[in-house]
């Protein structure tokens, strides 16, 4: 979803200047592209993403599910999406 992507940029992007790092130190392109594919909602389906980790989630985690579940609100979505069962797939 290039329109989530898009907003999760921005959402790293403004934490980035207030921690006073590159955006790629929050989170990398490809993090936030899986992020954008499957639309993690909680802590444990974000932490299927690649890139995120417990550190990560515990530091930004709420922001970015946050963005997740507003963009997933505006576009009637609701709960994790079916692709999140790809990743526990690639995990085994």
């Amino acid at each position: 979803d290039d329109l989530l992507f898009e907003e999760l940029r921005k959402l790293r992007r403004e934490i980035a200047t207030r921690e006073g790092v590159p955006p790629y130190i929050i989170f990398a392109d490809v993090t936030l592209h899986e992020m954008a594919q499957y639309t993690p909602t909680d802590a444990g389906s974000m932490l299927k993403i690649k890139g995120v980790g417990e550190s990560k989630l515990q530091k930004y985690g709420d922001l970015f599910i946050n963005v997740i579940q507003k963009h997933r609100t505006a576009t009637k979505l609701s709960g994790n999406s079916a692709d999140m069962h790809g990743i526990a797939e690639m995990d085994s």
